[in-house]
C-alpha cells in the first residue's frame, strides 16, 4: 500500500482531480501539433469520389463522365424500364432539385396526381391488395 501525503496538503486526488504534477501547464495545449494539415473531412472526400472521372459505354462510344452522372443515368435508366426503387429515387431526386429551385412548379401539385403516383407504385410494388387498417392503430 502506498504511504499516504502529510496531512499538510490540502489538494485530494481523485476522479477528475489529477496530481498537480501531471496535469497540463497553464498555457501548453493538450494537442500541440492538432490536426495534420491537408487532411480531409467526410463532404470532401464524398465530392471527390463522386467527381471522379470515369470511362463508360454509351450507344458504343466511350465517354467519360463523372461517377455522379453515370449513377444518376443509370438510376433513370432502370425507372423507366420500371423499377419500383429506381423510380421512387427519380422522383425523389426531381422533387428535391425543384424544390432548390423555388421559380419552378413543384411536382405532382394536386391531389389527384399524387394519387394517381401512389397507385402507380402500390401496384408496382405489388401493394394493390394492402389491408386495411384498423381504427385502433394495429
Amino acid at each position: 500500500m502506498a504511504k499516504k501525503k502529510a496531512a499538510s496538503s490540502t489538494y485530494d486526488v481523485g476522479y477528475g482531480k489529477p496530481p498537480s504534477h501531471t496535469r497540463f501547464k497553464a498555457g501548453t495545449s493538450g494537442n500541440p501539433r492538432g490536426r495534420p494539415k491537408g487532411t480531409k473531412n467526410l463532404a470532401t472526400l464524398v465530392k471527390n469520389v463522386f467527381s471522379r472521372k470515369v470511362e463508360v459505354q454509351d450507344q458504343g462510344r466511350r465517354r467519360r463522365l463523372t461517377a455522379a452522372e453515370v449513377m444518376l443515368t443509370r438510376i433513370m435508366t432502370k425507372a423507366i424500364s420500371g423499377d419500383a426503387a429506381s423510380q421512387r429515387i427519380s422522383i425523389a431526386l426531381l422533387q428535391m432539385q425543384q424544390s432548390d429551385t423555388a421559380a419552378l412548379p413543384t411536382l405532382f401539385e394536386s391531389d389527384d396526381d399524387r394519387a394517381l403516383l401512389r397507385q402507380a407504385l402500390d401496384d408496382l410494388n405489388g401493394d394493390s391488395s394492402k389491408k386495411k387498417r384498423r381504427k385502433g392503430g394495429v
